[in-house]
């Protein structure tokens, strides 16, 4: 058959399925689109100013979001598998039905511009309406020049390929087996005969200039539509990579930079990610990171991982992986994202992430459920799991997404497999009923404690934690409680006194449990700033060891045992002057005293940090010390050596982890 004929029939396809697609015109309705004035706005960003919170946040339209995420692959479903729109609904209302807010979306360069210059929304405003009808958020994932190294299919190849991802102009091939493609762009033959040469300036302007005009066309649409705002991020392309040789990380960052800009000059401006494999993920990091600092600045607000159990050879190293596969660089938000959702210890996974600081998303939908006729059936049998793990996490997403394991927030058994008690800072204990039971015990605030479960399980109160009130519920979408029954003190199948004579409470599988309690439990701060961040010695580390876990922002600073080092804190708030507490968070795994100077404003104080019980164990030094008026305080914390001598040998002794500094 000759390469004309292949074409033609080709062609057919695509306009029989384009046809088809045209059927969802009833619930697209892009015609009621009607552009606005341009004016742009900012839907979602990333927090990085750590000003009232403990982490790094994501935020839509000013409030602290907690995804609950599921990637949805529409795309291959109505391609390969010829599934209807009807069909395809059926399972966005199941995702919603599960407890997931967001669902992660492909849309392809080739279905908004199937032509040069000739765009069509159709597929788009679909999956606009379906987000929209059934209250969920996504991010929009922009499969364009590359996708895994290069230009993919719409459908799989060896089942209904139908088109390349891309505009004829961008990659022309005709058919999945042929090296005969062409382009108005370079191709990296050296590479594959589908790779597109990422250094190609003609290529990032029109992958940017496209991508602009589908972020405008989201705009138009949500103006039209109620303003819901449905599009809550973006991904720019796909585990960008080469073939054979790999592209220069600084030029792949350079390229995902350019193209997010896109999205950020639009009139419709969310956060923008990209994901990598394992092999690269640090050093794409590490690149975006130098790029944030330079001049150009970046487009590019974070860099994740996409992460398998089949990289493992176990589940427990798998699931420890949840914690701290993505290191803590500069200012990028950590997301694990894309993992396993059908293996049976997916749930657990989820909130193993939560106790290494990182955002989660499953891939995907697809592995939960499948068809049978025109109905959606389960496929896997832990579903429930899921679907109390998404309760639990959507009935307080502010204090999920604000505040770090070991702080503000404990995740109780978050390996998912250890049937004993676990102890947070705060002196919260939780015993599950099942290995696979895991909790979360939450400081809301001075007066608050919210604990949750997946499973069932008992939370034993510290001494002196005095509760007034206790119910079971949700936080709303305004963060107020809305309870939906008390828990009597006196009730034994719910609140009684555990054997040690402390209170306790047992919480049910899937419950939010709100305790108010009297007084003021833990004194509010006016001002945190973090060591980090902060003027060091050369010699005073800044690290984020998993070991060391508890902290707040990216890290804690590790103070040497010798004497010298130090960690300096500039332009501190004063407020009116006079005398104000100063706390220094940190912890100290070492049974013995750590000795400093600490000097404020010029005045010295020797202090000593007092054994925490190891790197995990976070607490306090409190000393109270004259402020000057104003944001002009300084405060230097310096080692003044610290060793110890069995049998006349001198041994360096831990010095402390200081994570922060705390002004009352």
């Amino acid at each position: 058959m000759s390469r004309i004929e292949i074409s033609m029939k080709h062609r057919l396809v695509v306009l029989s399925l384009c046809y088809c697609c045209m059927n969802w015109s009833a619930m697209a309705n892009a015609k009621n689109v009607v552009p606005t004035e341009r004016k742009q706005q900012v839907i979602s960003n990333v927090d990085t100013s750590l000003e009232g919170t403990q982490k790094y946040v994501l935020r839509v339209t000013g409030t602290p979001f907690y995804m609950t995420n599921i990637q949805l692959r529409l795309d291959l479903l109505r391609y390969s598998e010829e599934w209807s729109m009807d069909l395809c609904e059926k399972l966005v209302a199941q995702v919603a039905a599960d407890g997931f807010n967001t669902v992660s979306v492909p849309v392809h360069w080739y279905e908004v511009e199937p032509k040069k210059d000739r765009f069509d929304w159709t597929i788009l405003d679909s999956y606009l309406k379906l987000v929209n009808k059934y209250g969920l958020k996504m991010e929009m994932l922009w499969f364009g020049a590359n996708s895994g190294g290069h230009v993919q299919w719409l459908g799989r190849p060896n089942k209904n390929a139908v088109h390349l991802r891309t505009p004829d102009y961008v990659l022309y091939s005709p058919s999945p087996s042929s090296k005969e493609t062409t382009s108005e762009f370079t191709i990296r033959r050296d590479m594959s005969d589908y790779t597109l040469d990422i250094a190609d300036d003609r290529l990032r302007e029109r992958e940017t200039y496209v991508l602009k005009e589908v972020m405008n066309h989201i705009a138009d649409w949500d103006a039209a539509n109620e303003k819901k705002h449905p599009v809550i991020g973006v991904q720019i392309n796909n585990e960008f990579i080469g073939m054979r040789t790999t592209f220069p990380n600084s030029l792949a960052i350079s390229y995902l930079n350019g193209v997010a800009g896109a999205v950020k000059q639009s009139d419709y401006v969310v956060w923008t990610r990209a994901n990598c494999v394992f092999w690269n993920v640090a050093g794409r990091i590490q690149e975006n990171e130098a790029h944030r600092l330079s001049g150009e600045k970046t487009n590019l607000d974070f860099v994740g991982i996409d992460t398998y159990r089949h990289h493992f050879a176990s589940d427990a190293s798998f699931i420890a992986s949840m914690r701290n596969n993505v290191p803590y660089v500069g200012k990028n938000f950590r997301m694990i994202m894309e993992t396993n959702s059908g293996i049976p210890i997916s749930a657990q996974m989820h909130l193993a992430a939560l106790s290494g600081n990182a955002a989660f998303d499953y891939y995907s939908i697809e592995a939960l459920y499948g068809r049978n006729g025109n109905k959606i059936v389960p496929l896997v049998g832990h579903l429930d799991d899921i679907r109390r793990m998404n309760k639990i996490l959507q009935s307080d997403p502010v204090d999920l997404a604000t505040k770090t394991h070991g702080y503000g927030l404990f995740v109780h058994n978050w390996e998912g497999v250890d049937g004993g008690t676990s102890t947070a800072n705060s002196g919260i204990s939780y015993s599950p009923i099942y290995p696979t039971s895991q909790g979360i015990s939450i400081l809301r605030s001075d007066t608050e404690v919210v604990l949750m479960s997946t499973g069932g399980g008992r939370f034993t109160l510290p001494v002196g934690m005095q509760v007034e009130s206790a119910s079971y519920g949700y936080f709303d979408k305004g963060n107020q409680w809305v309870g939906q029954g008390n828990v009597s003190l006196g009730q034994t199948e719910l609140f009684d006194t555990a054997s040690d004579k402390n209170p306790s409470v047992f919480v049910e599988a899937g419950t939010t449990v709100l305790l108010k309690c009297k007084g003021t439990l833990f004194p509010k701060p006016y001002q945190i700033v973090q060591a980090e961040f902060v003027s060091l010695s050369s010699d005073a580390v800044a690290e984020y060891d998993i070991q060391n876990i508890g902290f707040a922002g990216n890290g804690y600073v590790k103070l040497p045992s010798h004497e010298g080092a130090y960690i300096t804190w500039e332009q501190l708030d004063g407020k009116e002057g006079g005398e104000h507490i100063i706390r220094i968070r940190y912890s100290l795994e070492d049974n013995r005293q750590a000795s400093h100077i600490l000097t404020v404003n010029g005045k010295s104080y020797r202090i000593k940090l007092e054994p925490t019980g190891g790197g995990t164990k976070y607490n306090y030094f409190s000393i109270s010390v004259p402020l000057q008026k104003g944001k002009n305080n300084t405060i230097h914390l310096e080692t003044t050596g610290n060793y110890y001598r069995p049998n006349r040998v001198v041994v360096p002794a831990p010095a402390g982890n200081i994570d922060e500094i705390q002004i009352l």
